[in-house]
């Protein structure tokens, strides 16, 4: 595996983990309004 092969898997993993982290701030933030209406 050569570099370019590592940077993609890198940017990869990265990718999964932000839109990880954003779906579960998206989920506690909804959770949040609907606590805060409720």
């Amino acid at each position: 595996m050569d570099g370019s092969d590592r940077i993609a898997v890198y940017a990869g993993q990265f990718a999964i983990q932000t839109l990880t982290l954003a779906g579960i701030a998206l989920a506690a933030f909804t959770l949040a309004l609907i606590g805060l209406r409720g």
